[in-house]
């Protein structure tokens, strides 16, 4: 087999680099066959995440188009069996243009279709007719997109924390949110619900932010003006399971997602999970018995389930409980086994 995976960068730290990595490692590791990762990272690039030697990266440090032309001459001179689009916006649309020969072209939605500016989803329904298989991450994402349903495969991401044996710390009074500090991850809602119940919780709760992006100075400034306590913006951390490990649940603010690796990875480790209930994903790994999805952009109802939440330690116990069985819908041996039905190895 010889399959190209196709990713704007492998060198930023956020799940989607996360996801292809992952994915490329395991191809490698139990189907064998030449892989090769094209990405627009400059030639001195660090993968984000660690690859495995026999994986082909192939940095192409130039424009959109300019990359399109690359990739059109590697699959015309390699011959691919597959080539998977990680698509987090306007890739995949660019790659429609690629002459695939016999190769199979496969768009991996990492965003959801409800959340794309309206011109995309205008371009998407003339050209993903080209591909031959759509991915999405969810259900209710995959109804969404106006192509032929039988193209249309739902396979979910795999938890990079699988099969993680902790004991929940039932005593620790950290929350934490995770994520880019983007306009996406909409973390001002998250740190405005937090100021709403300060004053009927104990000062030894903490709420942490982990993640950097171009929004960190307005966001310490917010932060300040509003006169928030027990707020920290942590940057990013290179043990993110020990992060998991010592808190006690997670909180999501996100205004769109496709399927948010962080709450995948949350309850791998046994993490009840706070969310508003924006597209997509969220409430097909939340259920009642492993956290509360509230109402997308109640920012009242945030604080309200993140009071709740503090308040009754019992609840927090069930619902970690209840996480890890949730979890097990996220296992590499599970997930591999649709790509393989979906790629007839």
């Amino acid at each position: 087999m010889n399959l190209f995976f196709v990713i704007n960068s492998l060198s930023n730290k956020g799940g989607t680099e996360r996801v292809a990595v992952l994915l490329a490692n395991l191809f490698s590791k139990f189907w064998g066959g030449d892989i090769y990762i094209f990405s627009r990272d400059r030639i001195d690039a660090k993968p984000a995440y660690e690859l495995c030697d026999n994986i082909k990266w192939n940095k192409v440090d130039v424009n959109a188009f300019e990359f399109r032309n690359y990739l059109q001459c590697f699959i015309s001179k390699e011959k691919p069996s597959y080539v998977i689009f990680h698509n987090m916006g306007r890739l995949s649309l660019i790659m429609s243009t690629l002459l695939k020969g016999n190769a199979r072209f496969i768009s991996l939605e990492h965003v959801s279709f409800l959340s794309r500016k309206w011109y995309l989803k205008i371009l998407i329904r003339f050209l993903y007719h080209k591909f031959d298989n759509l991915v999405c991450l969810t259900e209710s994402d995959a109804i969404s997109y106006p192509v032929n349903k039988n193209k249309i495969k739902v396979i979910p991401n795999i938890s990079p924390y699988e099969g993680i044996n902790n004991k929940y710390d039932i005593s620790s009074k950290k929350i934490i949110a995770i994520g880019r500090l983007t306009e996406q991850k909409n973390f001002k809602a998250l740190m405005t619900a937090w100021s709403r119940i300060q004053k009927d919780i104990s000062q030894e709760w903490s709420l942490e932010i982990w993640g950097d992006g171009e929004l960190k100075a307005e966001l310490e400034k917010f932060i300040k003006d509003n006169n928030i306590k027990s707020l920290y913006l942590k940057g990013t951390s290179s043990n993110m399971s020990e992060i998991y490990r010592s808190s006690s649940f997670l909180v999501m603010s996100s205004l769109y997602e496709g399927l948010p690796m962080v709450l995948v990875e949350a309850i791998s480790f046994g993490l009840p999970i706070v969310s508003f209930d924006c597209p997509c994903g969220p409430k097909e790994i939340i259920a009642n018995d492993n956290g509360i999805l509230v109402e997308n952009g109640d920012i009242d109802a945030l604080a309200s389930a993140i009071k709740k939440l503090i308040l009754d330690p019992e609840l927090r116990a069930s619902y970690s409980i209840n996480a890890k069985i949730a979890s097990e819908k996220y296992t590499s041996g599970s997930i591999l086994d649709k790509w393989r039905k979906l790629l007839e190895i």
